[in-house]
């Protein structure tokens, strides 16, 4: 197996994993996703190298394997672990991960930060438009658009956004529990998974309450 397969095999089943969590009253619901916290414990990964060995495949597919050395390799596995692991893993669903090379490459880099919220817009996604507008993604523009939301976005506690509500999973650690019924409809608590609520820097970001 490629570690390009290795990585869509991980991805496939901890959408499975997650969705089954949710338990038997969100049968039929495609709600499965891939936390953040994940990705991060998979590319950390060193007993094999799997990312190192995932962009060396993607190198070989643009057949650039003579203009990269092993330190052109090491700071775009540094690149894409530091600032760009959801960026490359929805390439990676999509089967369309050697483009990473250009895309952290080009002039500015295109990286994680797609996905943030842009100015005048409390968007925390990238939306099919801005997708459309960028040369290096518009041909898979859609596809792009609809694998983002495998990958839930961090929440902004301070902010009320909105998300399509056809596409959006929250990133539940379990079945949500009914508390109460509220004056706009009924209350539940749930967890939230590892490194979805953006917090303290200094402060360990674990799965927690929301409400």
């Amino acid at each position: 197996m490629s570690s390009n397969d290795y990585f869509r095999q991980r991805f496939e089943e901890e959408v499975r994993t997650t969705r089954d969590a949710l338990g038997p009253n969100f049968d039929g619901l495609d709600l499965g996703y891939v936390s953040i916290g994940f990705l991060n414990k998979v590319f950390n990964s060193k007993s094999p190298n799997r990312l190192r060995e995932s962009l060396e495949e993607d190198v070989k597919k643009l057949n650039m394997e003579d203009v990269f050395n092993l330190e052109d390799i090491e700071r775009l596995e540094s690149t894409v672990r530091m600032r760009a692991p959801k960026l490359y893993s929805i390439l990676l669903m999509i089967n369309h991960s050697h483009r990473i090379v250009r895309l952290v490459k080009h002039d500015p880099p295109i990286d994680d930060s797609i996905f943030n919220a842009a100015l005048k817009s409390k968007l925390s996604y990238c939306s099919e438009e801005r997708l459309i507008e960028e040369p290096l993604l518009c041909d898979i523009a859609a596809n792009f658009y609809k694998a983002q939301w495998r990958i839930p976005p961090r929440f902004n506690p301070g902010a009320h956004e909105s998300f399509p509500c056809t596409l959006f999973r929250f990133p539940f650690v379990g079945a949500p529990a009914y508390k109460d019924n509220g004056s706009w409809g009924v209350v539940y608590r749930a967890k939230i998974a590892d490194c979805h609520l953006t917090s303290d820097p200094s402060v360990p970001v674990r799965a927690r309450p929301f409400y």
